[in-house]
This record gives C-alpha cells, sequence and structure tokens, in this order.
C-alpha cells in the first residue's frame, strides 16, 4: 500500500498571551493551516510547536475527517509551555511522551522538548513513528555552537536508544534542527547508524531547505543571521528498506506559498518552516 507522510514545524510558539512570537501572525497562520495541510492528503500528518491546546482542537476538529485519529501529551517539564508535538493519522495508535534528558537551562523549565513514539495500527501490520524536535539552543545559544550541538547530541542519542528497542518498521521524523551542512555532526549521529534520510535517498546532493531567513516570518527571528538550511527529515531504517517493507517513493518541500493573508494586507507562509511531504510503499 501507498503510504503519505508529511512534517511539518508549524511555527505556532508564543508566550505571555501572545505578546512574544518567534514567528509573527501565530492567530491568521493557526486557521489556515488545515487548509493547506488537507491539499497534501497525509495518511501520518507530523507536526512540531502546536503548544496551545485551543490551536490543537482547531487543526483536529478542522482535519477529522481526513485525519480522524490524533496523538499528543500536554506534559510540562516544570514552568510555561506544554510540549508541542502531535500527531494525526488514518489509523489508530497509541503513544507516549519521553522529555529530553538534556536541555540548555531556559528550555529545561520554560519549554518541554522531547520525542513522541507512536505505534500505529496499520491494515497490515504496525507502524512506529517517533516524531522529535531538538534543541536550536533556545533564547541564547547559537543553533551551530559547540554547546548546542553537544545538547542536541544527547538528545539525539536518547533517540537511538530508544529506537534500538523498538521492534518492528520504523520511522523517524521532525525538526532536527541539523542536516546537510548544519551541525552536520548531530545529522551523521542517524545516517552514520541504522537511518537514511529519505530526501537525501532521492535527491543526493539536494541543496534544497526547509528554513529559510529570507521568508518574511524569520525576518525577525533571534536566528535570521543562519543561513538556508535543510533540518526537517524523515529517517527509515536502513534495515527497513533492505528488507522490503519500506521504500522511498516521492520527497517533495511543501507549503512554500505565501498563503495567508495578514493585517498589513500582505500574506506570509503558514509558517517559518516548509513542510516535507513523503510517499513510501509500504509491505508491513
Amino acid at each position: 500500500m501507498k503510504l503519505k507522510l508529511v512534517t511539518l514545524n508549524a511555527g505556532l510558539l508564543s508566550f505571555f498571551g501572545g505578546l512574544l512570537k518567534f514567528a509573527p501572525f501565530v492567530e491568521e497562520r493557526v486557521i489556515e493551516l488545515p487548509r493547506q495541510l488537507r491539499k497534501l492528503n497525509p495518511d501520518i500528518l507530523i507536526l512540531q510547536e502546536v503548544y496551545w491546546q485551543w490551536h490543537r482542537e482547531w487543526i483536529i476538529s478542522e482535519l477529522r475527517d481526513l485525519l480522524p485519529h490524533s496523538l499528543y501529551s500536554r506534559k510540562i517539564r516544570h514552568l510555561g509551555l506544554e510540549n508541542g508535538l502531535m500527531m494525526l493519522s488514518k489509523m489508530p495508535g497509541s503513544g507516549s511522551l519521553h522529555l529530553f534528558q538534556a536541555a540548555p537551562p531556559d528550555e529545561r523549565f520554560l519549554d518541554s522538548k522531547g520525542f513522541f513514539a507512536a505505534n500505529l495500527a496499520m491494515s497490515n501490520g504496525n507502524l512506529n513513528v517517533i516524531n522529535l524536535h531538538t534543541t536550536a539552543g533556545g533564547f541564547w545559544l547559537h543553533p551551530e555552537s559547540s554547546k548546542a550541538n553537544r545538547i542536541r547530541a544527547s538528545q539525539i542519542q536518547q533517540v537511538l536508544d530508544y529506537a534500538r528497542t523498538v521492534t518492528g518498521t520504523l520511522l523517524i521524523t521532525g525538526d532536527l534542527n541539523a542536516g546537510p551542512g548544519v551541525s552536520e555532526e548531530n545529522f551523521r549521529q542517524f545516517t552514520d547508524t541504522d537511518y537514511d534520510s529519505i530526501h537525501d535517498l532521492l535527491h543526493p546532493g539536494s541543496t534544497e531547505f526547509t528554513w529559510d531567513p529570507e521568508n518574511q516570518l524569520n525576518r525577525t527571528s533571534p536566528h535570521k543571521t543562519c543561513p538556508p538550511q535543510r533540518i526537517d527529515h524523515v529517517l527509515i531504517r536502513k534495515t527497513d528498506i533492505q528488507s522490503g517493507r519500506l521504500q522511498p517513493l516521492t520527497s517533495v518541500i511543501c507549503c512554500r506559498e505565501e498563503v495567508v493573508a495578514v493585517p498589513s494586507g500582505k500574506k506570509v507562509t503558514v509558517s517559518d518552516h516548509f513542510a516535507l511531504n513523503v510517499e513510501m510503499e509500504w509491505e508491513g
């Protein structure tokens, strides 16, 4: 059977009742988000940075006819934000949230970053999917600083240690804040072990990116001086490819269009990231 998975960092982070936003126009973008995601017709939708319950409920209600099953956790580490990971699926499933043991001091108290491990009941077997969002350095660390890379390395190692306990077919997907040419040593923690990036398998040497500092939403970002980068990925076990359980077919970077009307009269993209739309052949 064909299986389509879409992953997107929705960029809906805001504090203090919306007074502080990392990417502007949160309210306008979240209203438009389900309509744009519906066009992609995914079987599994993976989202990061969906922090507020009314945002979750809006997305779920608007996509319920297409993706009737939702998985997320409202867990808070200490203070501040709930976890921002969310998964919608055509198939029922269950899952658990695992908070990262390593984090910058501000994220340790104000954020609840981690990974959500789900098991989905497909028509011909179970599929394991891990949704993750590693640190970009918090408020004060540069995303590619040595300290941010060390923290991210610990977070990725925690994911890899958990993945070794998972039997059956597994996908790891989300915002790694690492990729070809950017914090590449963190990216290689996956690719030097048992995982391949589907986009890189299908587009060797690709210079496409999923985060662009020239995007209007990023021009006031704390990371506006960073280069364009492809940091959103779908990773597949090499053994799952070799066994024929999953075969990558297509991988397309999408949601690049400026479709959200904002008060200035201009239009912006639905997120400060672009989405990654991957299609696979699933044998189960």
